[in-house]
């Protein structure tokens, strides 16, 4: 267990070890049954009074979170694990509301907002940028039938096939250049049917053939 305390923070030095304490029970890397540091040791190794860590274990054992017994320790009581669990919860409950409400004044869409999440969870789990699922698009002697892929964060994708394959009609599909039959396709986690100028906004597109007028007369 590190505990890290700051003089110039605004919570009181026991405040900040007995959070640690707690937070670290949450997480587990403190479990029930493990012993904690005497209170003279901990104190010397925080540079702290014994004071401060009597204060911290007394409320500690108080909240049920410690037990202390005599000539033997101080270890690890799971006992109010769920309501820490509960609080933190509550804690962060609030934290969305406050979001959703500041989203809601900037116009911030749910799926926005849902893309705005799993970008920001992007640091825990690789995340899909592009989503194909089950699409179709069919031309008078050529279809494309249930095509599904992902595309994750940070990876490069190629398509290879013969000439005819379907490679040129699959992206022009997703991009919306050629009107698909059915399927859904997502970009960011926005759909593409409801979000077609958000995600536009967000990507770029460079194409085999320019299309660029050879002449631009200037309209004044």
């Amino acid at each position: 267990m590190k505990i890290l305390i700051s003089n110039t923070s605004d919570s009181p030095l026991y405040q900040q070890i007995k959070d640690q304490i707690k937070d670290a029970i949450l997480k587990e890397e403190l479990v029930e049954g493990d012993a904690l540091p005497s209170i003279r040791a901990f104190a010397n190794d925080l540079k702290v009074s014994v004071l401060t860590i009597r204060r911290v274990y007394e409320e500690l054992e108080q909240e049920g979170f410690i037990t202390s017994q005599v000539g033997i320790g101080t270890f690890v009581s799971a006992g109010n694990l769920e309501l820490l669990r509960d609080s933190k919860r509550r804690l962060v409950e609030q934290k969305m509301l406050d979001m959703i409400q500041t989203a809601k004044s900037l116009k911030i869409t749910k799926e926005e907002l849902n893309a705005m999440m799993d970008s920001l969870r992007g640091g825990l789990t690789m995340k899909d940028i592009l989503r194909v699922k089950n699409l179709n698009k069919s031309y008078k002697n050529f279809s494309l039938t249930d095509v599904s892929f992902s595309l994750s964060e940070g990876c490069i994708t190629g398509f290879i096939g013969i000439n005819g394959a379907g490679k040129t009609t699959t992206l022009r599909t997703i991009l919306d250049l050629a009107k698909k039959d059915s399927g859904n396709i997502q970009f960011f986690g926005l759909d593409m049917d409801k979000n077609e100028q958000q995600i536009k906004n967000r990507i770029g597109v460079v194409l085999d053939d320019g299309c660029f007028y050879e002449e631009i007369i200037r309209l004044t």
